[in-house]
């Protein structure tokens, strides 16, 4: 057995359900995060820009800014592509280029949410905002590893699928 076929079987259910529920499950979840990523860096955007504050002397509002404009944009193509794929997932219509865009998307964002967490941590330790800092990590493992199931989720329900559902 190869290890890409391990790892794909590693998921057969999501909290008791198929994995085609699995994927409505993930899209709709990946669609509400999303919302709420936006939302909330559209409002850090909004309450940084209406304050006067110094970004070239304080380094931590500089990565709050940058990390929520960084936010905005990714969370809008994130809601985007989990819409495409709750659309696969519930009517099963064309080929698994959505399922593998969708994953493919999502890891590498993945990879840019960890640089951008990563720096903030750092950023924010190094100011003695230990508290940021500690919160920030937090975040991070749980944002990180929500998204990876999910995209375990994602590529278990692809590499399940036939020939004849795929394609037709």
């Amino acid at each position: 057995m190869s290890a890409k076929s391990r790892w794909c079987t590693a998921t057969k259910c999501v909290c008791g359900y198929p994995l085609r529920e699995g994927v409505i499950i993930v899209g709709i979840s990946s669609i509400l995060i999303s919302i709420a990523t936006l939302f909330t860096s559209l409002g850090m955007i909004l309450a940084m820009s209406s304050k006067e504050l110094t970004y070239n002397n304080n380094p931590v509002n500089a990565i709050n800014m940058v990390f929520s404009l960084f936010c905005t944009s990714t969370s809008l193509y994130q809601a985007t592509v989990s819409i495409m794929l709750l659309w696969f997932g519930l009517w099963r219509k064309g080929s698994s280029y959505v399922l593998t865009l969708w994953v493919v998307s999502y890891i590498a964002m993945l990879t840019l949410y960890f640089c951008m967490f990563l720096a903030k941590i750092i950023i924010t330790f190094h100011a003695h905002h230990y508290a940021q800092a500690l919160l920030t990590f937090v975040i991070a493992i749980f944002f990180e590893g929500l998204f990876i199931y999910f995209v375990v989720i994602v590529n278990s329900y692809e590499s399940s699928l036939e020939p004849d559902i795929l394609f037709y």
